[in-house]
């Protein structure tokens, strides 16, 4: 009998010792979330990406569950092979205490008085494609930061705020630490980064260069300025629409009771490009507010 509970446990012991052995972790960010299908796919440095499933027994750290995830965000996941992750860690970078600042706050910089430096703190390419109006770039791991740095913003008292892609991106972070160590003495940081000022359907700069490369029929592009000054020339495919008329179809439509949408524009989804002759433009500003609402 004796030998028999002590195989028992043998075996029990190689059960869960086999289970313990099965149990996986990986880390990368975020590509897909299906909520329908309860899964989400990461792409992990140096290996194929990986899907793992989420039930309603996985656990999530530093996220209000599936809905607080979103695509580009870094994840640690555990899970074993075959079953629903037990827990989805979302990674998140915190600034130096008293550094971090809200949307609201940086848009009150944003549109106030003081001199300020917009720092767009990620790589080239994603600043290129779309940034904050007025951000500057500066990224922190390149070996010419502080030199940039120096360029950008050689008063080192003044104001001077970064941001990167959100709570799970470390170049904020990287930015102000980098920043302090030089000498800068008034700096503060958008741990929302770009990810949250999307959110609120604020408005996002993309780089003249960046569209001249990219710029396709697909794309409804729409000149802002006035008649008059459109006429001077303008860029391939754009229709004018200055800024008034936006206000003015916003007003019909409320009158009317009908559903919003753009004249002579089919497809909802058609990616929309406003532009006038500054990306702190009134004029581009106004189109915006008018097309998010």
């Amino acid at each position: 009998m004796r030998l028999k509970f002590i195989v028992y446990l043998a075996i029990a012991a190689l059960l869960f010792g086999s289970a313990s052995a099965l149990a996986d972790e990986v880390q990368g960010r975020i590509m897909e979330i299906s909520r329908i299908a309860g899964t989400v796919q990461i792409d992990v440095t140096g290996q194929d990406p990986v899907v793992v499933r989420f039930d309603e027994n996985t656990q999530f750290i530093e996220a209000d569950g599936i809905g607080d995830l979103s695509g580009g965000e870094l994840i640690k996941v555990s899970f074993e092979p075959g079953r629903p992750a037990t827990s989805i860690e979302k990674i998140v970078f915190n600034l130096p205490d008293g550094m971090e600042i809200t949307t609201d706050e940086l848009l009150a910089i944003l549109t106030g008085d003081q001199p300020y430096t917009l720092v767009d703190a990620r790589p080239a390419g994603p600043f290129m494609a779309a940034t904050i109006p007025s951000s500057v770039n500066a990224f922190p791991n390149a070996d010419d930061f502080l030199d940039r740095m120096a360029e950008l913003a050689p008063d080192q008292d003044e104001l001077v705020v970064f941001y990167c892609g959100g709570p799970t991106c470390p170049h904020t972070g990287t930015a102000i630490r980098a920043a302090q160590e030089a000498g800068y003495t008034n700096i503060k940081g958008y741990q929302g980064g770009t990810p949250v000022w999307r959110q609120a359907q604020l408005p996002m700069h993309t780089q003249p260069e960046w569209l001249a490369e990219r710029l396709n029929p697909g794309h409804v592009v729409i000149d802002t300025r006035n008649q008059i000054t459109a006429m001077r020339g303008h860029l391939p495919t754009a229709v004018t629409m200055p800024a008034a008329n936006f206000e003015a179809l916003t007003e019909t439509f409320i009158a009317e009771e009908r559903q919003a949408r753009m004249p002579g524009v089919s497809d909802r989804r058609a990616p929309i490009i406003l532009y006038s002759s500054g990306h702190a433009d009134q004029d581009v500003l106004v189109a915006y507010r008018e097309l998010a609402s």
